[in-house]
């Protein structure tokens, strides 16, 4: 068992998204106390009795990424084509031995089907590894983050890709519904990260996408419910000069001319 899972199960995860992985070809003494700064840079105020204790359960042999992960199998499952898609869209040498990691499955597969998005436009690639996540059972900043990093990219692909638009309608309502009923406890994780510097939401993308989107669909009554749903949860920026206040005027004044 990882010293990242032994961990996080007293103390909760890390705030800091960046893996680690160490290889046996550092030029480094990799050692107990190494593993164990590694972890304290991530985690704040950990003490050092209770790292000691963990200490007892790591595996530290030498295995490949996806041996660590217990992907192995799985991975040898699957078509030739897929593996080499895997292989390609990683960007990691998924042959190297590691003696330590931090990454995760899920983690594994998010960076997955985020580089055949980004990088490659692959979006049917992409949905795979998508379909094999659950964010709703994440910590709740991971969770409203994978689903910024996606809106956008999905959104991108609208006029190429038939599921693109369906995509982003999805990500942006399960985002929305995330923010409506964890709302105070996002924030607090914000404040957390970014030293109170976020007293009120910074721009978000799925309020305004899905906007955008019931808008260029002619669903106005929709595209003005959005932007009274994000005032009313105090999010007023959406990267305009006049934010949801101006955006939801245009709408009302479009809907009047309509209704003429």
């Amino acid at each position: 068992m990882s010293i990242l899972k032994i961990l996080e199960s007293l103390l909760g995860p890390s705030k800091k998204s960046k893996r680690k992985n160490i290889n046996s070809n550092d030029n480094i003494l990799i050692n107990d106390e190494k593993i164990k700064s590694i972890f304290k840079k991530s985690h704040d105020n950990i003490p050092d009795k209770l790292i000691e204790k963990a200490m007892d359960g790591i595996d530290k042999s030498q295995k490949t990424l996806l041996e660590h992960l217990e992907l192995k199998d799985w991975f040898n499952s699957l078509d030739r084509n897929i593996q080499s898609k895997i292989k390609k869209y990683y960007y990691g040498n998924l042959k190297e031995k590691l003696i330590y990691t931090d990454e995760t499955p899920e983690g594994f597969f998010a960076t997955l089907a985020h580089n055949a998005l980004y990088y490659n436009r692959d979006i049917e690639f992409s949905e795979q590894f998508l379909k094999k996540l659950n964010p709703d059972k994440w910590n709740v900043l991971d969770a409203h983050f994978h689903y910024q990093t996606f809106i956008p990219l999905f959104y991108k692909l609208r006029d190429d890709e038939s599921d693109a638009i369906e995509m982003t309608i999805d990500y942006c309502k399960r985002n929305i519904d995330l923010i409506k009923t964890k709302k105070n406890e996002i924030l607090d994780c914000f404040q957390k990260l970014f030293d109170n510097k976020f007293r009120a939401f910074p721009e978000i993308h799925c309020f305004k996408h899905l906007c955008i989107i019931y808008a260029s669909q002619n669903k106005i009554e929709e595209a003005i419910e959005i932007c009274e749903e994000a005032l009313s949860l105090g999010i007023y920026q959406d990267g305009t000069k006049y934010g949801y206040k101006g955006r939801l005027e245009k709408l009302k004044k479009k809907l009047e001319k309509s209704e003429k």
